[in-house]
């Protein structure tokens, strides 16, 4: 839809879990742990919990240069996040423009979670998420160009507003 939705994500440097909340959710926590299979939503006492379907090991993204076959690959000027300084890489084919701006060492992110495939990201991504598996995402921007003949192209863009070391306990059971 339009319009902003922040979304708080939880990490642990020793975990490969990680937990999601939005402003619109209330008291609902999801985690998603990849290794465990499991997705777990949490609302106040209540509790579900789903097995995650296993990814098929075949369609693991085994030759990095057979994801990028159809895409230009460029490097972009550093830009600081959050007081950081990301190094930032754009990817272009014929249906899709992606900008994304990386933090390269903060310990946490995606990739160290394994969370690209939980949260559907493009196997393009995916892959590219590996290369910075202990660098958290801090800007990205898609563009879906098959829709650039419309008035109002689509495009989706997420920024890293705050980014925070907290102790923090979710109690499942």
């Amino acid at each position: 839809g339009e319009g902003d939705l922040e979304m708080d994500y939880f990490f642990n440097k020793n975990e490969s879990y990680f937990g999601a909340k939005t402003q619109l959710s209330g008291d609902i926590m999801m985690i998603f742990d990849n290794e465990r299979n499991l997705f777990v939503i949490k609302s106040g006492e209540s509790v579900i919990a789903r097995q995650i379907d296993d990814v098929d090991s075949s369609s693991e993204i085994e030759n990095i240069e057979d994801i990028y076959n159809d895409y230009t690959f460029k490097e972009l000027p550093n830009k600081e996040f959050l007081g950081i300084s990301c190094p930032g890489y754009e990817m272009e084919n014929d249906e899709n423009k992606f900008v994304v701006y990386i933090a390269p060492d903060v310990g946490v992110g995606f990739g160290s979670a394994n969370g690209s495939k939980i949260v559907n990201m493009p196997k393009e991504m995916q892959t590219f998420s590996k290369k910075y598996e202990k660098g958290l995402m801090m800007y990205m921007e898609m563009e879906n160009k098959l829709d650039a003949k419309k008035k109002d192209k689509s495009l989706t863009s997420m920024e890293c507003i705050e980014f925070a070391e907290a102790d923090s306990t979710i109690k499942i059971r």
